[in-house]
């Protein structure tokens, strides 16, 4: 490689290669990176910025020797393939030695396999299509849909939970310091409609800020039947904020009938309309 580092190289595209768009001008697809970089900065890897590489231009990159300059073979350049990461070792007849990693490791696990298995999850994507779209774009996936499944198991759902924990117990200490009352929207979603439900989750969220403060799941093999899930779940939910000394004054539901009767039972439940 030759040059100064400070020097850029611009990629001149031929006019037939542009099309016949004429709003299309290659400037407007660019993003120069301005600034100096901290090595020393701590970085996050899930916000890092990432490129697709073609293996054509890794072959290129380590095609040499750094060492002596000799042109490498097939043998002395090791190829090792997990999902998105690639890991190339080199070794050099000259006694040149080199290990390069296209992203970090946590222990074992290359933390891009783990970043891609998020996004999916995070942006309610479907695995299959994703599975699909990068199989069609050439682009080295990770995992099959059991890799997949594992990894939510594993890694995310442990990971969404620790955060939601983290959230609610700020917005719980937010309402006890204002010293307010709460008046809370409630409402049941199941896994089905009718009444063959087989789990279903209740949430109450705080009309004041609109956020959601508490959500409760509920099996119905846990309760009398599947339409009894819609009242096991408010009453989870109104035990959370009674035992974190929330005090609620008005609480909106549906016409649900047993929700009805519930509140309509004992003197010290909030004003139910």
């Amino acid at each position: 490689m030759t040059g100064s580092s400070t020097q850029t190289d611009h990629i001149v595209i031929p006019q037939e290669l542009l099309g016949n768009d004429p709003e299309w001008v290659p400037s407007d697809e660019e993003e120069e990176i301005e600034g100096v970089i901290d090595v020393n900065e701590q970085k996050n890897e899930a916000k890092e910025r990432k490129f697709i590489v073609f293996e054509t231009e890794l072959n290129d990159l380590f095609r040499e020797c750094a060492e002596c300059r000799k042109t490498l073979t097939s043998e002395e350049i090791v190829k090792k393939v997990t999902g998105t990461f690639i890991q190339i070792n080199i070794t050099c007849d000259c006694g040149y030695l080199k290990t390069w990693k296209s992203q970090p490791m946590s222990n074992t696990m290359p933390v891009g396999n783990l970043v891609l298995a998020g996004a999916i999850l995070f942006s309610g994507s479907n695995p299959s299509k994703a599975l699909n779209f990068m199989k069609h774009a050439g682009v080295q996936f990770f995992f099959s849909l059991r890799t997949y499944n594992y990894m939510q198991t594993a890694y995310l759902f442990p990971a969404v939970n620790l955060v939601w924990s983290r959230k609610q117990l700020e917005l719980v200490d937010k309402v006890k310091d204002s010293g307010r009352s709460l008046k809370l929207g409630g409402d049941a979603h199941c896994c089905s409609p009718g009444h063959t439900a087989k789990c279903g989750s209740y949430s109450i969220m705080d009309l004041t800020t609109s956020k959601e403060i508490d959500m409760q799941l509920v099996q119905s093999n846990k309760v009398k039947n599947s339409y009894a899930m819609e009242q096991e779940g408010l009453i989870r939910c109104l035990n959370f904020l009674h035992n974190q000394q929330v005090q609620v004054s008005h609480l909106i539901t549906d016409r649900h009938s047993q929700v009805k009767k519930f509140m309509r039972k004992g003197t010290k439940h909030p004003t139910h309309l």
